[in-house]
């Protein structure tokens, strides 16, 4: 059985909700932490709890109460100003967000789709960066990368794959640009040096290989609507509030600090403001994967306009 709660005001997400040929589920709305707590000692831990804005500012203790009681339940905070500074503050202030959607956009039914649908749900429960993946995405490509230098071609290699999609003019040079922040964040954050904690490589101009224990891979792809990119490395150095705190500070200074040795700086909230999903699977000690989903069009404007969202899974 599959079941959500919707803490505050919902209705038009409700009506998406209902859209979706979901068996076996169940769904509640609720209007204060009381009830909340009524549905989960009469029906059981829902899987998501959805909740405002509004709601996260009036009973962010609450939340934290309700989430440490029941630790099973996945928090989506959806917003409806597209407000990045403060959408993303949000994830600091109540650190138990898992999911940051729009209240109403394409990315919503697909994202309920994913995990409402027995499909969906099993497809996460085989791999949970199924969760990222649009609906019928294929895999165009995967590169195993052992050294900084390969990367150039991954990016020669996405941009021809792109070209051919036909979308706006300077889509290709957007994903470029994000598949070169992925990888290099991959490569120069990813490695950490085991006394000090940091990035065991920290000038970006340094090009060293990797040892044979270790690899990035590179996964290219789309499904009609959306291109997606998909990073993984073997380190599993990165954990859920250094992210949470990377994209905070980026969206709170939004001023690029050119330094050729640390990297701008900004690169993280450049691709949320792009891309229509970013999901990070974190499993520490182990592995990193990020993937982001860009709209495809004909309409840069289209392609701006579309609202982002943040998904955090830890493994």
């Amino acid at each position: 059985m599959w079941s959500c709660i919707f803490w505050g005001k919902f209705e038009e997400f409700e009506r998406i909700f209902e859209q979706i040929p979901a068996k076996e589920t169940w769904h509640h709305h609720a209007t204060s932490a009381a009830v909340v707590d009524t549905q989960i000692r009469q029906h059981g831990a829902p899987n998501l709890l959805f909740v405002t804005n509004e709601v996260l500012a009036q009973n962010s203790a609450d939340l934290l109460k309700i989430k440490a009681a029941t630790p099973s339940i996945s928090v989506v905070l959806t917003y409806t100003q597209p407000n990045t500074q403060e959408n993303i503050q949000w994830l600091r202030v109540v650190p138990v967000i898992d999911h940051l959607i729009a209240m109403n956009s394409e990315t919503t039914k697909d994202f309920i789709e994913r995990l409402a649908t027995p499909e969906g749900r099993e497809a996460v429960a085989k791999n949970p960066e199924n969760l990222f993946l649009p609906s019928g995405a294929s895999k165009e490509r995967t590169h195993v990368l052992k050294h900084v230098d390969e990367c150039k071609m991954c990016y020669e290699k996405l941009h021809e794959y792109v070209e051919r999609l036909g979308c706006f003019t300077g889509f290709s040079e957007i994903m470029t640009t994000a598949a070169s922040e992925m990888l290099t964040n991959a490569f120069y954050n990813g490695r950490k040096n085991p006394l000090t904690g940091r990035a065991q490589v920290i000038d970006r101009r340094v090009k060293f290989g990797l040892d044979n224990n270790e690899s990035v891979e590179f996964s290219y792809g789309q499904d009609g609507k959306y291109v997606w990119l998909m990073v993984r490395d073997s380190f599993g150095s990165l954990d859920r509030m250094t992210v949470i705190r990377a994209l905070d500070r980026a969206a709170t200074e939004r001023t690029a600090k050119l330094n050729p040795e640390t990297g701008a700086g900004l690169g993280l909230i450049m691709l949320f403001e792009w891309a229509s999903e970013m999901g990070f699977s974190l499993v520490q000690g182990k592995s990193t994967t990020i993937t982001c989903k860009f709209k495809m069009t004909k309409r840069q404007r289209e392609f701006d306009s579309e609202h982002s969202a943040v998904h955090l899974v830890v493994g």
